[in-house]
């Protein structure tokens, strides 16, 4: 399944890979913590605050404006710049939910049954964009999809987070040439997600509006970009070759086959080719196929 702060000002912030939690360590503890200062600067008007440890973090869970928040500080930082990400729970598709965001979660075939809303969290992370994550589930299985707050998909994905805690979503430093190379060829972007995947390192970024995928391989070097979800209009405005190309492969190539109306189109970027990628499926045996063809209307194999 496909899936703020500019990159500039990032560059003095920390960023970001993901780190997993051990529920193991939380213990529970109401005094004040070494954090305090930074955390009263931050959030002079919290109330019921309590201070418990995970792992090497130190969480405050405290009330603001009527909503409950996590606030997630690193040991191993120092004091004065240990903040890291704060969550804040939010009612299902309540006031504190942006327009845009509920307007685009209600498109998706997430907002109705047999998926129900489990959870819906505001996520703010040093050096990253601020996202709103909808986790929902329909019996064992389970999703969540991500969305900057101008309503913009980020990714869905299976949610692993056994925890319930967005621990997954925790901050910590991307290499330099990582960083250099999106400063140097995207320096309007606002980074909101980092994973892993497949052994590559994802980052995923909003520029301009467009959310998209760069990869990087395990010597930090890019691999790719992938804009995904392009309408059938956008890549017929953009490259006027690729559609007639690509419905004579199908019903050449592919008999039976029909484009997958759930997925858009992906463009993607790579060193040494550029090509859209289209997703088929019989519907007839469930068999799904993909199709490249590049922005002159040539097949790639």
């Amino acid at each position: 399944m496909k899936k703020t702060i500019t990159i500039l000002s990032a560059l003095a912030l920390s960023m970001s890979l993901f780190v997993s939690c051990d529920d193991n360590n939380d213990s529970g503890n109401d005094s004040a913590s070494v954090f305090s200062t930074e955390f009263n600067a931050k959030y002079p008007k919290a109330t019921n605050v309590e201070w418990s440890t995970k792992d090497s973090y130190e969480l405050a869970s405290f009330d603001l404006d009527g909503l409950e928040n996590t606030a997630w500080f690193s040991k191993t930082a120092a004091p004065n710049a240990a903040w890291k990400m704060t969550e804040t729970d939010i009612a299902p598709i309540s006031s504190s939910l942006p327009l845009s965001v509920k307007t685009a979660f209600e498109k998706t075939e997430y907002a109705k049954a047999p998926w129900t809303i489990d959870d819906i969290d505001m996520i703010t992370r040093v050096g990253m964009m601020t996202v709103y994550v909808i986790d929902v589930e329909n019996g064992a299985l389970e999703m969540e999809i991500m969305y900057a707050e101008d309503g913009t998909h980020i990714k869905t994905q299976a949610d692993d987070d056994n925890d319930n805690d967005n621990s997954s979503h925790l901050p910590t430093t991307l290499p330099a040439p990582v960083m250099d190379y999106i400063v140097a060829n995207h320096p309007d972007a606002k980074i909101a997600d980092i994973d892993n995947e497949g052994g590559m390192l994802e980052v995923d970024i909003v520029e301009n509006g467009v959310e998209k995928e760069l990869l990087f391989n395990p010597a930090n070097m890019w691999h790719s970009t992938t804009t995904e979800g392009l309408g059938h209009g956008q890549v017929a405005a953009a490259a006027p070759k690729v559609m007639p190309t690509f419905m004579v492969v199908m019903k050449s190539q592919y008999p039976g086959f029909m484009p997958d109306m759930n997925e858009g189109i992906d463009y993607v970027e790579t060193p040494t080719v550029n090509y859209y990628l289209f997703e088929i499926e019989n519907k007839a045996t469930g068999v799904e196929a993909t199709i490249k063809i590049d922005s002159d209307g040539k097949q790639i194999q």
